[in-house]
């Protein structure tokens, strides 16, 4: 089972997800969003390699430390093709909205809906899911029970979309269709807030359900 290190970042209280094989000490990081000394000081007093840097989606609070995980560990950056132009803007990733200091980063592997991620020994899954975000995904892993959903589900809530490129139909699309693939005894690790199970927010979250019935096709 693999080791989960959830680190919250910035102003934003956004979530790093560090994930790590307990026998190979391989490393997948996952939204590195802010206070980038202190990131890379944890992978550090880990140890291991960082294979992987993995950007559910490109808003400031998910990408802003990008440059420094990377310079630090060398590893690639992944992202949905829909948003690799956002990593290099201050305009498209809401650094310049929210006047954030920015540092562009660039993506070395671009997703679309449905590939096949080999990383710490496993297979994923990324699901495209726009909505809170045109990029946004989520990343599933059957053998551990695991998602990752950035923003697009959280514990009894949602992303909002009333950002740049948010959309409220593709919204109540990705939460539909994520209700459709994920299992529901899989953990759910999410961009802000505390972790949750799948069935949990299938019974509890009003927020998902309003959202569908709202906007769903």
């Amino acid at each position: 089972m693999l080791e989960i290190h959830s680190i919250t970042t910035g102003p934003f209280q956004e979530n790093c997800h560090i994930l790590q094989d307990p026998d190979t000490k391989e490393i997948v990081v996952i939204d590195p969003g802010d206070d980038a000394p202190e990131l890379v000081d944890f992978l550090k007093r880990i140890g291991g390699r960082v294979t992987a840097i993995w950007n559910t989606h490109a808003h400031i609070d998910h990408i802003g430390a990008n440059a420094a995980v990377k310079r630090a560990t060398g590893a690639p950056i992944s992202i949905h093709e829909a948003e690799k132009d956002w990593l290099g803007s201050a305009m498209l990733c809401g650094a310049a909205l929210f006047g954030i200091p920015f540092e562009p980063s660039k993506a070395d592997v671009l997703w679309k809906d449905g590939d096949a991620v080999t990383a710490l020994g496993r297979e994923w899954r990324v699901h495209h899911a726009p909505g809170h975000s045109p990029g946004m995904c989520t990343i599933s892993c059957d053998a551990e029970r695991l998602i990752i959903v950035g923003d697009l589900i959280m514990m009894n809530s949602i992303g909002r979309t009333d950002l740049p490129g948010g959309d409220d139909r593709a919204m109540a699309k990705s939460l539909k269709e994520f209700f459709a693939y994920a299992k529901p005894d899989w953990q759910i690790l999410s961009g802000h807030g505390g972790r949750s199970l799948v069935r949990q927010e299938v019974q509890l979250n009003h927020n998902a359900r309003y959202m569908i019935e709202e906007f769903g096709a």
